[in-house]
């Protein structure tokens, strides 16, 4: 990955043209942080953009015009462009994951990608960037946690928040239906307030909830939180 760039990711999209593809460009628009240069369905599109513009991310559908997603990838190794990748693929074989990651995708999306897993993944490039850019060095303690993976997600946690508790309050707010404060939340699981509320707007930005703010007659607004797409 890089270090040290804008915390700003400039994305490129190289897919074919179809209804999934409309799904990726919504959820980067979508995404905190990230801007959409352009949205290609060729692979010499995409290296006619690489040459020219500052990309830092590079989504690549595994099987675009002219040439596979791995067969791009490994040409940009080889000229030696400096952009990081992640690789949408129908492929579960594990020989083309390991290619993959051999050239040095940063993560590995199985069609059909469910939006709450595509915007995880950015979410993830994003922060990582995000923290290399903020320190000139690093120690060991953070190189392992940016390098590591919370189990069965295959995206590593913010500092501060554990796997267990994230699905602890998950659960809940699945078990639950309709939309919640964060207090109430807070007193079924058994947590803080203000822990509560990091884990909550933590899966709202990996898109596994939603949230809204309810005005009332005085006071502050309630923030109120349920699954995405059921409130």
């Amino acid at each position: 990955m890089k270090a040290g760039r804008c915390p700003l990711v400039h994305a490129l999209l190289v897919a074919e043209d179809s209804p999934e593809t409309a799904s990726y460009v919504r959820t980067i628009a979508n995404t905190p942080g990230f801007s959409l240069l352009a949205s290609v369905t060729t692979s010499e599109e995409a290296l006619s953009y690489l040459e020219v513009l500052n990309v830092d991310l590079l989504l690549i559908d595994q099987f675009i015009t002219s040439m596979t997603g791995i067969e791009l990838l490994m040409h940009i190794r080889r000229i030696g462009l400096e952009v990081d990748a992640i690789l949408i693929s129908t492929i579960r074989e594990s020989g083309n994951v390991q290619l993959a990651l051999r050239y040095g995708v940063v993560d590995y999306l199985v069609k059909p990608v469910a939006p709450e897993r595509f915007r995880a993944a950015l979410v993830r490039y994003r922060d990582t960037i995000r923290a290399m850019a903020d320190q000139t060095t690093i120690g060991q303690e953070d190189i392992d946690h940016l390098l590591s993976t919370s189990p069965g997600t295959g995206f590593s946690l913010p500092k501060g928040l554990d796997q267990l508790t994230l699905e602890r309050v998950l659960d809940n707010v699945r078990k639950t239906p309709g939309e919640r404060s964060t207090r109430d939340i807070a007193d079924s699981v058994g947590l803080s307030r203000v822990t509560t509320r990091k884990y909550l707007e933590y899966l709202k930005n990996t898109g596994e909830i939603s949230s809204r703010l309810e005005y009332r007659s005085s006071g502050r607004p309630l923030a109120l939180y349920g699954l995405a797409g059921k409130e």
